[in-house]
């Protein structure tokens, strides 16, 4: 997961115990995150090369699963104007590429969907294992039975 810098106040950075430097990171740049702990009330990161954890409000999400905006119907259109104003045999061949290009991008965005909801899921299972968690550890030994 990528992040991208936007500063944010020593308050910000030193709220739910993130310790990181934020002098040490350059506005606007791009760092790569080793780890993120989600809590009810905040996120901390650890950046890679950067000591310490850092509140998540103070990045951007760098998002990286996106399938270019391609318009499908519009390469199947193009395929059929190539063919037409071509030479048969390789405007056949053209127009084979930009239909399996289509076909290939609606395959990426179904394959990204499926990817989001397991992602959801996930999040919601270890939210739910961090609140029983945090329910476990406030809890006293004759509490637990």
């Amino acid at each position: 997961m990528k992040v991208k810098f936007i500063g944010g106040s020593k308050e910000q950075q030193n709220f739910g115990g993130c310790t990181g430097d934020r002098s040490s990171l350059i506005f606007g740049e791009i760092y790569e995150v080793n780890c993120r702990e989600v809590h009810n009330w905040h996120t901390r990161l650890k950046i890679d090369g950067h000591d310490g954890w850092f509140n998540d409000v103070m990045f951007e999400y760098i998002e990286e699963d996106s399938v270019p905006d391609v318009d499908t119907n519009e390469l199947r259109k193009a395929a059929s104007c190539v063919y037409i104003a071509v030479h048969e045999d390789v405007a056949a061949h053209i127009s084979d590429l930009l239909i399996s290009s289509a076909n290939e991008i609606e395959k990426l965005r179904e394959e990204l969907e499926e990817y989001k909801m397991v992602a959801k899921v996930l999040d919601d299972e270890l939210a739910y294992c961090e609140q029983f968690l945090t329910k476990l550890h406030g809890a006293t030994d004759g509490e637990l039975e």
